[in-house]
Parts: C-alpha cells; structure tokens; sequence
C-alpha cells in the first residue's frame, strides 16, 4: 500500500509539473510571438544571411509552432532566395541541436511563393535574363562568395513528413510559374555545400503556366503525379547533367509543351541530332539515377516537331515514342514518326523535300546519362523514308561546289531511303531518281534522267562515317543543246560505280571516293566539248568520238570543294586523263587526250580555256591540284 501511494504521489507530482510547464510554454512563448522585438531579436542574429517576419503565430504545446503570414529570405553563397507562405506549422526536436542538428518535423504549409535568384560570379553574364529575375525583399541583387569556405563543424537539417498544398508560386531565375493540389516530401541537408538528399512524394499537380524571359510562354498548364528523388549529391560540385546520376523519377504526365527540347535528354551521346518543337506529353516517365526503366511509355502528339542533322532541318507535323519495357525487350525504344513533313537545310527556306511517311529510330540501353567525351556504343539510329518528292532538284546545287559549270534545275524526283548505323557497323540503302534533270552552263544545256543509288555497305556512329561502297550514279537519255552542236539518243547511257567510297557525317557531309566509269560512247561529251569557246578543231571531235568507255577516278568532295587528283578514261586506242578542283571561284582543271600518236591538252582557268599541242603530255604531268 505504501509503495502504491507514493507512486501515485510522484506521478500527480509530475502531471502538475508538466501541466506548469506546458502553462508556462503556452504564456510565455505566445507572448513572444506576438510582440514585435521577437521577430526584431531574431533577423539581429545573421541579418546578412536571412530575415524572417510573420504576421500571427501561437503555439498549443511544447515545440510545435503555428504561423500565418509568414515570410524568409536570405542570402547564400551563390543564391538568394525568398518563401512565402499564408500558413505553416512545424515541431522541432529540441535535443538534437546540442550537436548542430536541426530536426523538424510534421511540417504543413499552404499557399506558397518560393523565388530564387543567383548571386552574380565573376565569369558568367548575365545580362541577357537578368531583367527577368525576381524580387527579394530587402536584398538587392550581389554578387556571389567565391572566397574558400572556413573550416567549422557543419549543421545538418533535416526535415520529415513534410506536406505542401494549395496554390504554389515559383519563380526560379528567369522563369515563373503557378501549380494547384499538393506534395510532400522529406529533406536532408549538411552545410556548408551539402550532402543533400531530397524525396519528393505524393506529388499531384494541376500545373498553370510556366514562362521564361517574362511573357515567353514555356507550357500553359497541364497535370503532373508521382514521385522525385534527389539521392545524396553536393550542390556545389554536383551540377548541370551530373545531376542526373544522382535523379530518379517515378512521373504520370499530362502536360502542353511550347518546346521538346527536353527529348534531347535521351539523345545526349548522339552529337549533331537535335529535337525541338511544340505539342502535347502524355504517359508515363520512369527514370532511376541515369537510365530509364521499365514502365516507361511515353507518347508525344507534336504539331510543329523539329529534328535537326547535319545542317539539316526536318519539320511537321506527326509522333514521338519513348517506351522501354517487355514489349522493347527492356531496351530504348524511341521513335518519330512524321505525317507531312519537309526537309530543308538550315539556312534555306526553301524544301529539298516534301511529303509523308518518314520515320526515325533510336534504339540501345536505358542509359541516358553519357559519359563525357564518350558515346554510348549500344545506341543505333534508323532512318525509314516511303518516299518524298523533291520539288526542285536545283536545291540540291548546295552539295555541289559553288563555281561547279553545271546548275541543276528541273525534273521530277522522289527520294526513298532505309539506313541504319550503329556504333561500329550500318547497313542499308537511299535512292534519288530524277526524270528529266538537266545540267545548264551560259553555252549549253545537259538534260537527261538521273539516278543516284547509294549502298551503305557499313559506317560507324563513332568515327561519323558510312561506307558507301557499291554505290552508283546513272545518267541515261541525255540530250545536250548547245548552240555549235546537239545530242539526242535515248539509248545512251553512263554509269559511275563507287569501288571505294566513305561519307563523313559532319556539317558539311564530305565524301573521299574510287569511281569506275562506264559510258555508252562519248557522243554527248564531244557535243559539250565542241560548244566550248575557241578553236575546236574538227579532227579533235572525231578523234574523241569512242564506243564502249571505261575509266577511274579519285574524287574528293568536301566544304564545297571537289578534288580530282587523277581520273583516266580508255577506249581502243585512246585515253583521256583529267585533273583538277572545283570551288566557288570557279574550275581549275588540265584535260589530256591521246588518239593513236597525237595528243593535247586542254588547261581550264576559271573561265579561260586554253589548248596546248605542244608537249601537251609533259605539261599535264607538270599541273599540279591544290590540296
């Protein structure tokens, strides 16, 4: 009995010391929060590193305050920030700031404005968006502490359970942006520069719009749930795509986008290949620490979708795909596929090509995060084209040297085309066939119809190339009007076979290349010889009217710029050697014919033709091509 009123004695004692306590707590921490030199006491502590105000705040017990009309701001190393917020609550763990530890828990806030601006370092410019940048309050805009950091025993905050819901305002550099519904999340920081850890749950957004650079719209809204996870990284190292090693994403999107340049992202290792253009995100995005994983499907209904390759700009409208999962067989599955479409270079408003059906793949693993300086050897690109017409074939002038004798203009062409290259090998083929092309220089004019056949026998995304041996160039039914001679057979035909030949794949493509040449006879070429200025002797035309035609030549074609080191034609008892080079400013060439014992030459300077008769044979050795 003894025992048991004592215990009963103690814990009275204790519920009424406890009862004082909360008492107390309640009195005197209520009173605090509502005077003025509270809150003046406070930002006296590090003014030059935050400020804190509110309009109302109370707590019921111990450790756990209420606060409406709030607000804080600050000034960190490289970044200045501002939230706030019409209501939050939170508890604090007392016993954990013994060891610089700030633990805060049960965290609620409704209605918030968050903002952040940089603070200006040295080697960066910010001119161009910093009209665009928020506000702070009381903090005008500085530059940033670069200074090495001082050696102190960190503080870590870390806050659990923390839920925010309501209308969201953010405002994060040069762009702006409203949300509806609610998140919540967990945070846990180390200062100075982290680790930082962030988990994002429970996300269920309604999404207004987002712009950049002030009225630039970036989305007008759209919906978004899931999950965002930030593992342990440091702020201050761990930046731009390097963040995406430490990212994982678990996302439900539903959102109207004024730009894909997002899709980039998993094109990260294929250089030369961008995506940009307008539409509408539907699906599913799973990603975890640098990779996409299964579940992934992503669909894209773009009205303006823009791919950019080489120099050139396919445009229109039609569908992107991301998917990876057991129906890709746990690999990238990225498509394009156009409805109408037009392709153009860069710099040309004008279409090579117009029509439907194009289709581009990107398959390989889910890897996404490249390695600097490294491309991801699993990827593999496939482009598939039905077949689009070519409404000027004159615009394909632009892979020709700009001083080349010949203007194309005319016909109707279609092109088709179904390659694919990978890392180390490619195969396939791509076809342009033209009725009807014709060739005109200021004398003449080559018609005929033209066809180019392009074999990839093999290439590789690493060195940018393909193999194109195999590949041919036929031109048949040609006609050559001119004002001193003509032609016209539909029976003659002429043939360039690519015994050897790789295409680079920079901007400008560029092509080294053997070609074997077979013709029909040299009637056509007479006719076009004959019509040149000058004297064009008669006994030269017979002499280079040959049958059954067969020669090589090197052919070197790069920034609109064509080499010729030597090319030979033979027929019976007659040979024909050329070389020279195309550029802008024209052609300079030396062309020497042999029939039987008597040979010339012919010596082309820019537009000045020459014909040599004596020592013609030493002087076509003595030409030399510029390189």
């Amino acid at each position: 009995m003894e025992k048991s009123s004592r215990l009963r004695y103690w814990t009275i004692k204790l519920l009424k010391i406890a009862l004082l306590v909360e008492v107390a707590w309640v009195v005197l921490v209520n009173v605090l929060l509502q005077i003025p030199f509270t809150q003046d006491v406070i930002n006296m502590i590090r003014p030059e590193k935050f400020s804190v105000r509110w309009v109302s705040a109370w707590t019921f017990y111990p450790f756990r305050v209420h606060v409406r009309e709030a607000s804080a701001n600050g000034d960190a190393r490289t970044q200045s920030w501002q939230v706030d917020v019409a209501a939050a609550s939170g508890s604090i763990n007392p016993l954990p700031l013994v060891l610089k530890k700030v633990a805060l828990f049960g965290v609620r806030a409704s209605d918030v404005d968050y903002r952040q601006r940089p603070r200006y370092k040295p080697d960066r410019d910010y001119s161009d968006i910093e009209p665009y940048f928020p506000e702070i309050e009381g903090r005008e805009p500085s530059d940033a502490i670069t200074t090495p950091r001082k050696k102190k025993r960190p503080w870590r905050v870390v806050i659990d359970d923390a839920e925010v819901e309501g209308h969201l305002d953010y405002w994060l550099f040069n762009f702006r942006g409203t949300a509806d519904g609610k998140l919540g999340g967990r945070l846990d920081y180390r200062t100075p520069g982290g680790p930082l850890e962030l988990d994002v749950e429970g996300i269920d957004l309604d999404l207004g719009q987002l712009r950049v650079n002030g009225e630039q719209e970036v989305f007008p809204g759209g919906k978004v749930t899931g999950s965002v996870r930030f593992d342990p990284f440091r702020p201050s190292e761990d930046k731009g795509l390097a963040l995406l090693g430490f990212l994982g994403l678990d996302l439900d999107v539903d959102i109207d986008v004024n730009s894909l340049r997002f899709v980039n992202l998993f094109l990260l290792d294929l250089k030369g290949l961008e995506v940009d253009g307008r539409g509408r995100v539907n699906g599913q995005l799973r990603y975890d620490r640098g990779s996409l994983v299964d579940g992934t499907d992503l669909d894209i209904l773009a009205n303006d979708l823009q791919v950019r390759f080489g120099g050139h700009l396919i445009d229109g409208d039609g569908m992107v795909g991301l998917y990876l999962g057991k129906e890709s067989g746990g690999d990238l599955d990225l498509r394009f596929d156009y409805n109408d479409l037009s392709v153009r270079l860069e710099d040309d408003p004008e279409p090579l090509m117009v029509g439907s059906g194009l289709r581009l793949l990107v398959g390989g693993d889910a890897r996404i995060q490249p390695e600097p300086g490294k491309l991801n050897e699993s990827r593999v690109l496939r482009l598939l084209v039905e077949e689009l017409l070519v409404p000027d074939i004159g615009r394909f002038q632009h892979y020709l040297p700009a001083g080349s004798p010949f203007r194309l203009s005319g016909g109707e062409s279609r092109f088709a085309a179904d390659i694919g290259i990978g890392a180390h090998d490619a195969d396939g083929w791509c076809r342009l066939q033209s009725d009807g092309v014709s060739g005109n220089t200021e004398i003449q004019e080559v018609r005929g119809d033209l066809l180019v056949d392009i074999t990839v026998a093999g290439g590789s995304l690493v060195q940018r190339m393909l193999d194109i041996a195999g590949s041919r160039v036929v031109l048949d039914e040609v006609r050559v009007v001119g004002e001193e001679q003509g032609y016209d057979d539909e029976a003659w035909a002429m043939e360039l076979l690519f015994a050897k030949g790789v295409l680079s794949l920079d901007n400008p493509p560029a092509i080294d290349a053997v070609a074997e040449l077979a013709a029909t006879d040299s009637r056509p070429i007479v006719a076009m010889f004959m019509n040149q200025d000058g004297w064009r002797p008669d006994f030269m035309a017979r002499a280079l009217t040959l049958e059954h035609i067969e020669g090589t030549a090197e052919l070197l074609l790069a920034d609109k710029r064509l080499r010729i080191p030597e090319a030979l034609v033979t027929s019976d008892n007659v040979e024909a050697r050329m070389k020279g080079i195309i550029t802008e400013e024209g052609m300079d060439a030396a062309l020497y014919l042999k029939a039987r014992k008597v040979g010339a030459m012919l010596e082309i300077e820019q537009d000045t033709n020459r014909l040599r008769l004596i020592k013609p044979l030493q002087k076509y050795e003595d030409y030399t091509v510029d390189p």
